[in-house]
């Protein structure tokens, strides 16, 4: 038999997928053996498919997927090889033909396992990836025949929706794209489980294990919100819950009627709202019955909130589907709009099969009543009230509702009171039975009653709002010590599981992801950790407002709390007491949808302006183009589309050449991969991918852009002869390294790639300066960075961050820099605060405004400062111990209590009691054989750092004078302006910069600088993560120079941080330390 699909052929498997599900559907399953002898030649396949629905259990989706056929005239089909034979024996399934399945086995990197289920719009399979890495997904296609532009359109809003957010109890969006014959789909996170009803009855969960379950919904529903998305279809088929680590984990699917609020999800207009009933009726608020857009927002999304919380704890719909969808649309709109719903107690008691329902609560129908009677049924009422004024105004006051019942305290809402029932007899009754005197007498009996009863209670309940507002204050930090516990346990299993981890791994290896994906719990709890204190303040202002002054006890117990909450917080909490940050804007996000309307100008004008938006990539902070006229609707993630992947530097020239056939092109610095093999690549997980496919010895072609022009270099990355291995190679590094495997680019491939290559060009040019705030460059909330271009003059690096940064701003363009350096203008910038430093020596948390300076790129190398030991002055002037008179200027020092002594300063670099120069027999200094030239040197004082620096500027005539960097410089060079933990990010990556975790080979000192591309500032200073410690003219608590950066000798990521420094004496030699200098413009 022919196969024209080949062994995987689309048509005969689905021929035997319908036979299967007809066989089932009439409750005659074969043997494997029958289905195995009607295709012969898919035996294999046949097997696989047959296990996995005998795995399946409930195949209804099945049927959708693969009965659903188009007309034979419509498609090319493919008859069961068993037919024809089967016809003439009169056999009932001869002859059927089958339609292939209306998608592909497989889809770029996906191969579809099975049908999950299906929504209006689309079918999700079950569909495992298989690179760039391994795992299974949950891949949504559009539905086979629905291809019009609307539901185009739809599909695509639901995937940017969901990409815009990132919260364990959404599933998360992975990648995206078209199948072959054109068709959108979109892979997101595979979340196995059960519906949550379903779920909570299976599990027959009481009570407070729903109310748990239903908080999990709140909390991925209220991020939805924040990142301005309403779901307009929450129910409970559209809840998963599974398992994570032997706990229940909530997971919000499907949001194919998702609506933005503030910013279009789609390039395409959808205009099918107005007159379109969107939604399912058992959960839609009456705004959405309306059929009208103007009432939608955040509180529809509250309103179906309250009818699952209503079906949780009673187990019934507030109305139930038969009464609803019986009697048309009028009369379902009138029941949702107009008629309130029993009690969940009450609705309860009417059921005929109430025992039954209560069974799956482990309670008795008494029981239940009783214990819904009260706070929840006013729970859930108020969420589900007409006027949506009247309801919770989001899903986070939902939640803390019912957190307030699962602590037994108060709820916010409560009976109703008179005037509240006075006013739904109104509404209830507006048609004419009430006449107009019997509303007059009612407005006059409640200004009466409010007249008589507000001066009496006033006080009263000034008094009662506030201890209430305490009670919440002492609940939130029973939270908040809590949670920080939590922290610290888990803190305590990550940095476990971290000290098992191969630093030096890459960021595309397994390992380091699975590591990475683990730690983004603990910035959850760490997130949840800063709300709970930002509760408690705001309950604790809202409490001083209310009480009255003369109430002595209150006060003293509002000034009890505050000391309580301070304290709670350490260190950071009592910089906030003492108003050196506010409290709201170092532990809550800004409300609302923040943005910036730039304005630039320069000195002089005249500059062209390219703007970047960073974006976390392989762990790293990312500078990709960017115009927000045109980019602000876009999801993060796309806009990784744009990363490019450069080349750098040669590092190994022996090894490089290797990879090339004599005389053949070869890469150059700035060459841009475009393709390797055919396959565009973008990052080095997507180069590691591409050449783990290679054995050694084997060439493949790469595509690269040159000055503009593509340009093809034949490349053999792993010669057949293996490249020699550095001796010195550590054990576990050498047994991973293996031809094929790209673990280390600048140890195997003897290069690197540049870490933030920019791109500068017509689609991310803002214009040229001025640029004024009626040129209409509003940004977004982010950081990004703004490159100033002007002719004959340095590119100038500009980091924003929105909020933060100021909206006007005036940058001078040197005219020159000096050798070496890079020029960081004037302006503010947020330094400080990190407690997760261990240091303990940070600055304070604050915005603080720095003048324009020069800093250098590169640490002073070991040869650098041999010719310093060698200038025939200074070389005159040291004694045979390598001490000299000192010349520098140290009056700053001595005002600062640092030194008070002009005894001599040992300029010889030492480790470990070790001289690392010695004389040579001419009488110069001479390094020993272990000390690499253009290594970082270390080994040194700050004094001596002073000498340097002193000689420095009397050797050159640039210009410019020579000093080291204050501590704001230095922490302004390296973080930028967002405030960010780490030079690269937020990621605690070890192998990013120069580090014990990185070090590949049994060096003492590392053999060169710069080679780390990741541990490079958004300004281009490198080595400021890694490599050696930094000596700053500032002083630290105590009276010691303050040292900046981390050690190549250490693992200790806190080391690693941009604000952690060190105090050290001047005067002492430092084996870790180094110099980096800063250059000012001589005045003239």
């Amino acid at each position: 038999m022919t196969d024209p699909g080949g062994k995987n052929s689309p048509a005969i498997l689905n021929a035997f997928l319908k036979l299967y599900l007809e066989d089932q559907e009439a409750g005659q399953i074969r043997p494997l053996a029958e289905y195995q002898e009607r295709f012969p030649g898919y035996e294999d396949q046949v097997a696989e498919r047959y296990e996995s629905l005998q795995g399946s259990g409930d195949t209804s989706a099945f049927k959708a997927a693969t009965l659903n056929f188009p007309a034979q005239d419509e498609a090319e089909t493919q008859t069961d090889p068993a037919a024809g034979e089967k016809a003439e024996a009169g056999d009932s399934d001869a002859g059927r033909q089958t339609a292939p399945p209306q998608q592909p086995l497989e889809i770029g990197p996906y191969r579809l396992m099975r049908p999950l289920g299906e929504g209006g719009m689309g079918i999700v399979y079950l569909a495992a990836q298989t690179e760039p890495i391994k795992r299974q997904v949950a891949l949504k296609l559009v539905r086979s025949g629905l291809t019009s532009e609307e539901f185009l359109v739809r599909f695509e809003a639901e995937r940017q929706a969901i990409a815009l957010m990132n919260h364990v109890n959404i599933a998360k969006v992975f990648d995206a794209g078209t199948t072959p014959d054109g068709n959108p789909y979109f892979a997101m996170e595979y979340a196995p489980g059960m519906p949550l009803k379903s779920y909570c009855e299976k599990e027959k969960l009481g009570l407070e294990k729903r109310l748990e379950l239903f908080l999990q919904v709140c909390d991925g529903v209220r991020h939805a919100h924040q990142k301005g998305i309403i779901h307009r279809d929450l129910k409970p088929s559209n809840i998963i819950v599974g398992n994570e680590g032997g706990k229940p984990v909530v997971k919000i699917i499907d949001f194919g009627v998702a609506r933005s609020m503030d910013q279009r999800l789609t390039d395409k207009p959808l205009e099918t709202e107005a007159g379109q009933m969107v939604g399912t009726p058992e959960y839609m608020s009456p705004e959405q019955a309306e059929m009208g857009p103007a009432g939608i927002d955040t509180r529809t999304d509250v309103y179906a909130l309250g009818v699952i919380l209503y079906e949780l704890i009673c187990g019934l719909l507030p109305f139930d589907s038969e009464t609803l969808r019986g009697g048309g649309y009028t009369e379902m709109r009138w029941l949702i709009c107009e008629v309130d719903p029993a009690e969940p107690s009450q609705r309860l008691a009417e059921s005929a099969g109430k025992e039954k329902l209560c069974q799956a609560f482990g309670l008795t129908p008494a029981s239940l009543e009783r214990r819904l009677r009260g706070d929840l049924d006013w729970i859930a009422m108020q969420a589900l009230d007409k006027d949506r004024s009247q309801r919770y105004q989001s899903a986070g006051e939902l939640a803390e509702d019912i957190q307030r019942y699962l602590v037994h305290d108060p709820v916010l809402a409560g009976p109703p009171t008179l005037r509240y029932k006075l006013k739904k007899f109104s509404r209830k009754h507006r048609t004419g039975i009430l006449s107009i005197a019997a509303l007059l007498l009612i407005s006059t009996v409640i200004a009466v009653l409010t007249w008589q009863t507000g001066i009496r209670k006033t006080r009263l309940r000034r008094v009662e709002r506030s201890a209430g507002k305490l009670d919440q204050v002492e609940r939130h930090q029973e939270n908040y010590l809590a949670l920080s516990r939590k922290l610290q346990s888990d803190a305590d299993a990550w940095e476990l599981q971290n000290s098992r981890h191969q630093g030096w791994l890459p960021a595309w290896h397994p390992e380091t992801i699975t590591l990475f994906e683990s730690r983004r719990d603990l910035t959850d709890t760490r997130s949840h950790l800063d709300t709970e204190f930002a509760a408690a303040l705001r309950q604790l202002f809202e409490a001083g407002q209310e009480a009255p002054e003369d109430e002595k006890g209150l006060l003293d117990r509002i000034r009890k709390n505050t000391e309580e909450i301070y304290a709670n917080r350490g260190r950071q909490g009592l910089r906030q007491r003492d108003r050196l940050l506010p409290a709201a804007s170092f532990i809550e996000e800004p409300s609302g949808n923040q943005s910036l309307s730039l304005t630039v100008r320069t000195e002089p004008s005249g500059a062209r302006v390219y703007l970047y938006r960073y974006v976390e990539h392989e762990f790293h902070l990312l500078p990709l183009p960017f115009h927000p006229q045109r980019d602000g609707p876009l999801p993060e993630e796309q806009l990784l589309d744009r990363a490019v992947l450069e080349f750098e530097t040669i590092h190994d020239l022996e090894l490089y050449a290797a990879q090339f056939q004599e005389g053949e092109d070869r890469f150059a610095p700035g060459d841009r991969f475009l393709a390797i093999g055919g396959k565009p690549v973008r990052s080095r997980t997507e180069l590691a991918g591409e050449l783990g496919k290679l054995a050694a010895g084997n060439s493949i072609t790469v595509q690269v852009l040159r000055s503009g022009e593509k340009k093809s270099v034949t490349w053999t990355p792993f010669p057949a002869s293996g490249a020699a291995k550095p001796g010195d190679l550590l054990p576990q590094v050498a047994a991973e390294l293996k031809p094929g495997q790209l673990l280390n680019i600048h140890l195997q491939l003897g290069f690197t790639f540049a870490g933030s290559p920019l791109s500068p060009g017509p689609d991310n040019l803002l214009g040229m300066t001025p640029i004024e705030k009626s040129d209409s460059i509003e940004l977004p909330k982010g950081s990004y960075l703004a490159v100033l271009e002007l002719e004959g003059r340095p590119p100038v690096k500009i980091p924003i961050v929105v909020p933060g940064s100021t909206a006007e701003m005036t940058v001078r363009i040197p005219e020159k820099l000096p050798a070496g350096f890079v020029y960081i203008a004037a302006g503010t910038f947020f330094a400080g605060g990190d407690d997760q430093s261990q240091a303990r020596q940070n600055l304070e948390p604050f915005w603080y405004s720095l003048p324009g300076f020069f800093i250098a790129r590169l640490e002073v190398s070991f040869g650098d400062y041999l010719r310093f030991l060698n200038d025939a002055e200074v070389l005159a002037r040291t004694d045979a111990k390598g001490t000299i008179e000192p010349l520098a200027d140290r009056s700053e020092l001595t005002t600062q209590g640092l030194t008070s002594n002009r005894s001599r300063v040992l300029l010889i670099p030492h480790y470990n009691g070790q001289a690392l120069f010695g004389r040579t027999a001419n009488g110069d200094w001479g390094r020993r054989s272990v000390v690499p030239v253009n290594g970082p040197l270390c080994g040194i004082s700050m004094l001596a750092a002073l000498e340097y620096a002193h000689w420095y500027t009397g050797s050159r005539s640039d210009g410019f004078t020579y000093r080291l960097p204050t501590d704001l410089e230095w922490e302004k060079a390296a973080r930028g302006v967002d405030g960010r933990t780490h030079v690269w990010g937020e990621q605690p990556v070890g192998s990013f910069c120069r580090s014990e975790s990185s070090r590949l080979r049994n060096f003492l000192f590392p053999e060169s600088r710069g080679v780390f591309p990741n541990d490079e500032s958004v300004y281009g200073v490198r080595d400021m993560a890694g490599s050696v410690l930094e000596p700053t003219i500032s002083r630290t608590i105590g009276g010691y120079v303050s040292f900046r950066g981390g050690w190549y000798g250490t693992a200790d990521d806190y080391l690693f941080h941009a604000s952690t420094r060190f105090g050290r004496t001047a005067s002492s030699a430092q084996h870790d330390a180094g110099i980096r200098l800063i250059a000012e413009a001589t005045e003239k």
